[in-house]
């Protein structure tokens, strides 16, 4: 009888294991055909939630409960400020409300797997999005140096190519924001960071290397210095760990000035690295073109010419070196405001919005409401507050604003407390996505009020991080016992 209880036990976890991943696979790869995703969306895809966060509920475990209980207390908190700013039958909120409450069985996933569990949960994901975002960032390579587009058969929208803006092109990537993009392909670059310090047979380490370079070259494409500072802050601290790993022996001090000096360097030269290999590409670019093409072009068609056997993309007149080598074009630009491209104009807006309308503060406002009131003070319309935990404040007031802000502090400790401790390197490897994403998210909104692939995989990464910390020191606690 115990043996069936067991069985049917695993059985469950399984099964709930399976429909997050399956959950996770449907929102990352809805864009390939959104017209059936979004079908499915306001059909069957309305029953999956409700089930998940059921399972979520029955699943929780003792460890990890604190986490657990504020994520549930900020849903809870969203559902009753919902009915009280006037929405009382969740008729306009009723699925975003479903979809924002996937952020428990996703992180409660990590959380009730054990050691192999999460294991396997990491390689099945890594081998899925290396391979997806492998193709994907090839063929987004290859449009970057044809100077091209490549379309999507199934919606006609593009698979993967190049749109220009008033000064500098940027990559296309199923029609979704660079932004946005940016943040897909950090996904499986930080999942190969992980599993080429993890695989035991080191020939693997040769696709991972060559996966991890498309996404970081993507990534560059898409000129997105948020994800560029993110990706920079990932590579820092992995140099700081193998330093001090390195120097274990060694005094003290000369530990902790090796690894600060390490620190310092490999961020700002990974954070320009991205710029050099974006103006690489476009001298590669110009450098594929005939003499006769060269000297028959404009300078404008010069710098943006797409390949003859494909669809010609219009583009707006680039000029001098942005338009050459597709180099970002505020790098040389002074003040705060303007290195934040005009964000600290937003902040300002948001907190005077707040000022004006102090019942926000308490009971939050319906997104699009909120962002029209935000929107009349800026000069020209954003769609969010582009940081996560004012947009949280935004959306929930100061009490959801409180609750998210207490689970990234206890995130945060955990994260450091697992990179200054003597864990293994692969548990430290996962602090690395959780620290970048949330230093992504002062700069773009999404986590914890937006419901999309890059914040699925944010709360199933997080639930990892805080399953392996639990795991550590729960050991460490009996051992000392």
């Amino acid at each position: 009888m115990k043996h069936e209880q067991i069985r049917a036990a695993v059985l469950r976890r399984s099964a709930f294991s399976a429909a997050v991943v399956l959950l996770f696979l449907f929102f990352l790869c809805g864009q390939l055909n959104f017209y059936l995703a979004e079908s499915l969306k306001n059909g069957v895809y309305l029953f999956f939630p409700p089930v998940l966060i059921a399972g979520a509920l029955y699943f929780c475990r003792s460890r990890g409960r604190t986490e657990y209980r504020l994520l549930l207390l900020y849903m809870l908190w969203i559902l009753l400020t919902r009915i009280l700013n006037g929405d009382r039958t969740l008729s306009q909120s009723y699925r975003f409300v479903l979809d924002l409450g996937l952020m428990l069985p996703f992180l409660l996933l990590g959380l009730t797997l054990d050691r192999a569990g999460r294991r396997r949960l990491l390689n099945w994901l890594s081998v899925l999005l290396g391979l997806y975002f492998f193709a994907l960032g090839a063929l987004c390579i290859l449009a970057f140096l044809r100077r091209t587009s490549y379309y999507n058969p199934i919606t006609g929208g593009v698979l993967a190519g190049v749109s220009s803006t008033t000064y500098f092109a940027r990559a296309n990537i199923l029609d979704t924001n660079p932004n946005a993009t940016a943040y897909w392909f950090f996904m499986p670059l930080s999942l190969m960071l992980y599993q080429f310090f993890a695989v035991r047979h080191r020939f693997w380490r040769i696709p991972i290397v060559l996966a991890a370079l498309v996404d970081w070259l993507v990534i560059c494409l898409t000129f997105c210095r948020s994800i560029r500072l993110a990706c920079a802050l990932s590579f820092a601290l992995l140099a700081a760990i193998l330093i001090g790993r390195t120097l274990a022996g060694k005094g003290k001090a000369l530990r902790v000035l090796a690894v600060c000096a390490a620190f310092v360097l490999v961020l700002g030269l990974s954070y320009k690295a991205c710029a050099w290999a974006a103006g690489g590409v476009g001298l590669l670019a110009r450098s594929a073109e005939s003499p006769a093409e060269a000297a028959e072009a404009t300078p404008a068609e010069a710098a943006y010419r797409p390949a003859a056997s494909a669809v010609t993309l219009s583009a707006h007149p680039l000029s001098g070196r942005e338009k050459a080598v597709y180099s970002d074009p505020r790098i040389d630009a002074t003040g705060l405001d303007s290195i934040s491209s005009e964000r600290l104009t937003v902040y300002r807006a948001v907190w005077q919005t707040l000022r004006e309308h102090p019942r926000m503060l308490l009971l939050g406002c319906d997104p699009d409401a909120g962002m029209a009131l935000v929107n009349a003070k800026l000069p020209k319309p954003v769609v969010h507050c582009h940081n996560f935990l004012l947009q949280c404040l935004l959306l929930a007031g100061l009490p959801g604003f409180l609750l998210i802000l207490t689970f990234c502090v206890f995130l945060l400790a955990a994260a450091i407390r697992l990179l200054f401790s003597g864990v293994p390197l692969t548990a430290k490897l996962l602090a690395l996505p959780v620290l970048s994403s949330l230093l992504f998210g002062q700069f773009e909104a999404g986590f914890f009020n937006y419901t999309d692939a890059r914040t699925l995989f944010f709360y199933l990464i997080c639930g990892l991080l805080l399953g392996t910390y639990y795991d550590v020191f729960s050991v460490k606690r009996s051992a000392e016992g």
